[in-house]
């Protein structure tokens, strides 16, 4: 209606654009040619105006409809960005409505748990069968070979269910991320950030030595009640329980955006398998975790294990750390041995340097001064060429001496010539003694960098060879070691 309402104006105004009528003709004359003319030029001006206003008005109609239908198109992205919005914020609440369940679940099993040792250690002593025979308590082991234990001394019929349980350990709620790369298209501050809010048992990600990004899960917060560090295991054993673990302040710790988990497929809490961290039965692992030199149970309290009970494994993985670290420390130390040569070089190198320009400056500045004084010489024993006579007349002659001739103009000059050819050979001379003396310096400049540079060769090519050295009786000893865990243990000895 809009539409034709306008094209009714635009017919309206073209219309009162449009020429005057023509005069009408004259009774009882036949119209003239220039008449006929100028009445088809007006008829085809009409035309054009009345052409000209129909593809106005379409033009308009359309416009029209395209601005209705994007407005509408907007007010429907409008309506479902809401309802997307409307649905998010559902599924976090049912997320967080699910996960105070859960938790609640898992605060009732732990209690119960403790319920349930606190019931066992209770229980009075007469009831308690009789210690097992040694052969059947704890198996011999040779070294390199994991010693597993059969429980608390008295409780012989429970040790053959319980020893499996114990190399088995607590699993990780996301054993099968933990120590993977994060995806390749991720990026920080859409995907994932630093230093945002996490607890136990969250999923993170840590930079780690090799330069990449892999996952992790937090097991509790650490250090100081005012300081922000946080626990995170970093690598699992094949049945899920800890393996290795480090310590991270929260700025340094990379936490997934919740778009970044349900592209993963964790969007909600999924329900936590048998064996996991927060199940009631399931015992402390008696392989300790690696965390540095330090050992500790995923509970929280220290390896409960004596140290006398540790596996020959634990004892080798302990003792293959102590000598990474030692390997890493020697490194580092020739390292730094090394930058502190290379430093000490460079010093001297610039110091040797600086007091040959400073040499070179000196003598530039002596033998400048030596110039002037001795240009100075000269200008004062020259004798004055071309003064004019003194208006003033001459001294008489002295009593009983012979008047003195006047030296003539062209005697002077000569010896003005002299002298400056002489003053300028001597500053040749002067500058060749420099240019040559600087070639001298530089030269013996050289000379001293070249031999610094193969005394510090020299010197590296010495220490190379003793990190070598070092390398080869360190790969000999872990090779020996080897072979010494290869081999067969020892027959038991008989009952």
């Amino acid at each position: 209606a809009r539409a034709a309402a306008q094209a009714g104006k635009q017919q309206e105004a073209a219309a009162s654009r449009a020429p005057p009528p023509p005069p009408a003709p004259r009774q009882g004359s036949a119209p003239t040619p220039m008449e006929d003319k100028q009445a088809a030029a007006r008829a085809a001006q009409a035309a054009r105006a009345e052409e000209q206003a129909r593809v106005r008005a379409e033009r308009e109609a359309a416009a029209q409809a395209q601005k209705e239908a994007k407005n509408a198109a907007a007010q429907a992205r409008k309506e479902a960005q809401e309802q997307a919005r409307a649905d998010a914020e559902q599924a976090r609440a049912d997320a967080a409505a699910e996960r105070q369940r859960q938790q609640e679940a898992q605060v009732a099993a732990r209690a119960a748990a403790q319920a349930a040792r606190s019931q066992g250690s209770a229980a009075p002593p007469a009831a308690r069968a009789p210690p097992p025979s040694p052969p059947a308590g704890r198996q011999q082991s040779a070294r390199g070979t994991m010693r597993v234990p059969t429980g608390r001394s008295g409780s012989a019929g429970r040790a053959p269910a319980q020893a499996p349980q114990a190399s088995a350990g607590p699993g990780m709620k996301f054993a099968s991320k933990i120590g993977s790369e994060i995806p390749g298209q991720w990026r920080e501050g859409s995907d994932y950030s630093k230093g945002a809010n996490m607890g136990a048992g969250d999923l993170v990600a840590i930079e780690r030595s090799d330069g990449a990004i892999r996952f992790g899960q937090v097991v509790a917060k650490t250090g100081l009640p005012w300081q922000n560090i946080y626990e995170v295991c970093v690598s699992v054993n094949a049945d899920g329980s800890p393996e290795a673990s480090r310590t991270e302040e929260a700025k340094d710790i990379f936490k997934p955006s919740a778009a970044a988990l349900q592209s993963l497929g964790m969007g909600g809490i999924a329900p936590l398998p048998q064996g996991s961290q927060m199940a009631a039965a399931a015992p402390v692992s008696a392989v300790p975790v690696k965390k540095g030199t330090q050992f500790f149970s995923f509970f929280g309290g220290g390896n409960a294990a004596p140290a006398a009970e540790q596996g020959g494994e634990a004892v080798d993985r302990a003792a293959a750390l102590r000598s990474a670290q030692e390997e890493k420390a020697a490194a580092q130390a020739d390292k730094r041995r090394d930058a502190e040569d290379a430093a000490a070089a460079r010093k001297e190198a610039q110091q040797a340097a600086l007091a040959e320009r400073e040499a070179v400056a000196q003598a530039r500045r002596d033998a400048q001064a030596q110039a002037r004084e001795e240009a100075l010489a000269a200008r004062s024993a020259r004798a004055p060429v071309g003064r004019q006579p003194s208006a003033r007349a001459p001294p008489p002659p002295r009593q009983g001496s012979a008047p003195t001739p006047p030296a003539p103009v062209e005697d002077k000059q000569a010896a003005a010539r002299a002298e400056q050819a002489r003053v300028k050979a001597e500053r040749d001379a002067l500058v060749e003694e420099r240019k040559q003396q600087q070639l001298a310096a530089r030269a013996e400049a050289e000379a001293k960098r070249q031999a610094q540079i193969a005394e510090r060769d020299a010197k590296q090519q010495e220490i190379k060879a003793q990190r070598d050295a070092a390398q080869a009786e360190r790969q000999r000893q872990q090779e020996e070691k080897a072979a010494a865990r290869a081999a067969p243990p020892p027959p038991p000895p008989p009952p």
